[in-house]
């Protein structure tokens, strides 16, 4: 749009093309969810990048979940293998840690397995704050594979998850990293102890969506638990006393479900007895009408 001069690496890097790309391509690219993005953009990104296209692939899953919430860096990590070097050139990049766990960031992995030779992928998202906004920082380093290389070479990879002020560090085979075999599923960032008894849960266990109640899926995301997570009291009535902060009324008992949250979960404990989440739906997942009186207390 005419805001930056122009610039292409053929004429301002032209010894770079010339030796086949980059030896080294370095940075901290932008953090931007796809859902600022215009749609033109998002439309010219799917033309351009895997990591936009496929980033629903991971898992076996059907549809496209939440792919299209792919995060900008992504892409900007995507283009940077495609300028290092083959055979070569190493991609070194500070991203959001999301990337490597998310759905949406199925496309960037396949991307990063298909085409590089992994060597360390490091999780600094619960480590000591080093930026101004809540961020949730990992580092990436890749070495991308040679024209006639085997895709998926059996490397091992440097593992490493920030503990507090310690960073916990181990080496894992590349194959092992993945929740499962499929190209983009989710990495799994854990010592060895621990994923050999993920895996063992895996095999002993049932999962969720094995279990009769459906299809685990994210709901409705909002910015304002506190109108969603109340503690209760229940006298027996058809409606609870409820309170959220210094907001307290009383609501039917019909829209209140149990809640559970990973981070009331302690050792050998679960959440606060009476935590309850505002639910005003029916078993089939339809809006009850506002009928209930109480409910609009709050």
């Amino acid at each position: 749009r005419g805001g930056a001069p122009p610039f292409a690496f053929a004429s301002h890097s032209a010894d770079a093309p010339r030796d086949g790309g980059f030896d080294l391509v370095i940075g901290n690219p932008p953090w931007v969810r796809s859902l600022r993005l215009e749609p033109a953009v998002r439309r010219a990104y799917a033309g351009r990048f895997r990591a936009w296209r496929d980033a629903h692939a991971g898992s076996g899953e059907d549809g496209p979940g939440f792919g299209a919430q792919v995060d900008l860096a992504a892409l900007f990590l995507e283009r940077a293998v495609q300028l290092a070097r083959p055979g070569a050139g190493t991609v070194s990049f500070l991203v959001p840690s999301k990337l490597w766990n998310a759905r949406s960031g199925g496309g960037i992995r396949a991307v990063l397995r298909e085409s590089c030779r992994l060597a360390a992928v490091e999780d600094w998202a619960t480590g000591p704050d080093g930026f101004k906004a809540v961020t949730y920082p990992s580092l990436i380093v890749a070495t991308r594979l040679g024209p006639d290389a085997v895709p998926h070479p059996a490397t091992a990879v440097r593992g490493a998850a920030q503990r507090g002020a310690a960073l916990v560090t181990w080496e894992t085979d590349v194959h092992t990293l993945g929740f499962d075999a499929a190209p983009g599923a989710p990495w799994i960032l854990v010592p060895p102890p621990a994923r050999e008894a993920l895996d063992l849960l895996r095999a002993r266990g049932t999962p969720l969506a094995h279990a009769g109640i459906g299809r685990v899926t994210l709901g409705v995301k909002t910015g304002c638990n506190a109108a969603y997570l109340l503690d209760t009291c229940d006298d027996g009535g058809p409606t609870i006393a409820v309170r959220s902060g210094a907001h307290t009324g009383r609501v039917d008992r019909a829209v209140l479900r149990p809640v559970l949250r990973g981070e009331d979960i302690t050792r050998w404990g679960g959440p606060p007895p009476g935590r309850r989440i505002l639910f005003p739906h029916d078993h089939a997942g339809a809006p009850l009408p506002r009928s209930e009186e109480h409910t609009s207390e709050l």
